[in-house]
């Protein structure tokens, strides 16, 4: 979720999980051409992890701008940014 424009050598990743379970930190994504996913996958804020950009081969897809916002915020919550 870090773009490369912010100049930093880290990238905030939050991984995919095709385990759908309900809860709050998680954000259910369904599959599409753009995306690259293929199966409907919950995203694990609580997993939130930095890591560098070298351990990363390719982008995989790019996820959707509603999608996006739910998890920019959801985020920011998470890291106390924002209050519930």
């Amino acid at each position: 979720v870090s773009p490369r424009e912010w100049g930093v050598r880290t990238l905030l990743l939050i991984p995919f999980t095709t385990q759908l379970r309900d809860y709050v930190a998680a954000i259910r994504v369904p599959p599409s051409p753009i995306n690259g996913l293929r199966h409907t996958s919950n995203l694990q804020i609580d997993m939130m992890r930095s890591i560098p950009w070298t351990a990363c081969s390719s982008r995989l897809g790019v996820i959707d701008p509603d999608d996006w916002a739910k998890v920019r915020h959801l985020a920011a919550q998470f890291m106390g940014y924002l209050h519930a």
